[in-house]
């Protein structure tokens, strides 16, 4: 039976990181703003979004191209999160009438600002040389990523564009923790160029808190599932959930 549970415990988190990434790609517009109220922006609250929808782009794109040539499931998962980050900045460009730098979302590589180009060239070129390379590219990333989410929060009073910061920030937390954990698997230590190692430490910690709700949240849910074989024993499926039920019936009796 514990046999069974792990199995399913497993089997669980991995199909419901596949449904969350589905949910993510049909739902582009991933942040709701609710009442917070539309305001004037600043020059430099504008080019902070701006600069952070062509990041975004740049982080996305990399990971992708990157998954291509890294035996890592974290180059495929992650790509899924930055094109969330890339629509939030979508949203607030929408919200706000400015203009996107991003005149074409599936041309990867491809970029307004010329930095990014740069820096997209030299990553890839980095990254493709080993593993390793690739999670110190990816954390040089979530770096960058992390310090300018956390400079731009600092430099606005605006609620809808620090819910967006907040939100984004704890995501890329968990996405910095996810390549330290890979580098440190592979007696690697990575020093932050951007960040400060106290902040580089929180990051890893969230990281690794989320990773332990999750597993929790998946064993409860796989011993949900085998409490209920016996009374979901030859019912008809009726939704996904009940698919995913209806399928360990039947695998293990």
């Amino acid at each position: 039976m514990k046999k069974l549970l792990s199995v399913l415990s497993l089997t669980i988190l991995v199909l419901a990181g596949t449904i969350t990434n589905a949910e993510e790609i049909a739902d582009a517009h991933t942040v709701d703003f609710g009442s917070y109220e539309k305001n004037i922006l600043t020059q430099q609250e504008i080019d902070a979004i701006v600069h952070m929808r062509e990041e975004e782009k740049m982080a996305r794109d990399l990971y992708r191209e990157l998954s291509e040539t890294t035996n890592s499931r974290v180059f495929v998962n992650i790509p899924v999160s930055e094109q969330r980050h890339m629509d939030a900045f979508s949203q607030l460009i929408g919200r706000y009438g400015l203009e996107d730098p991003v005149a074409d979302e599936s041309a990867r590589g491809v970029f307004t600002d010329p930095f990014f180009t740069e820096l997209y060239q030299e990553l890839i070129a980095k990254g493709k040389k080993s593993n390793m390379d690739a999670f110190q590219v990816g954390a040089m990333v979530e770096d960058l990523n992390m310090a300018n989410l956390i400079k731009y929060n600092s430099e606005t009073d605006k609620e809808d564009l620090t819910l967006v910061y907040d939100t984004l920030l704890e995501q890329s937390k968990h996405h910095m923790s996810a390549f330290i954990r890979n580098l440190d698997k592979q007696g690697v230590t990575y020093t932050p160029e951007h960040i400060t190692q106290e902040q580089l430490e929180s990051a890893v910690s969230s990281g690794q808190k989320h990773m332990q709700e999750e597993a929790e949240e998946g064993g409860k849910m796989a011993l949900e599932i085998e409490q209920e074989l016996a009374s979901e024993k030859n019912k008809e499926p009726s939704s996904l959930w009940q698919r995913i039920k209806y399928f360990f019936v039947n695998l293990f009796s």
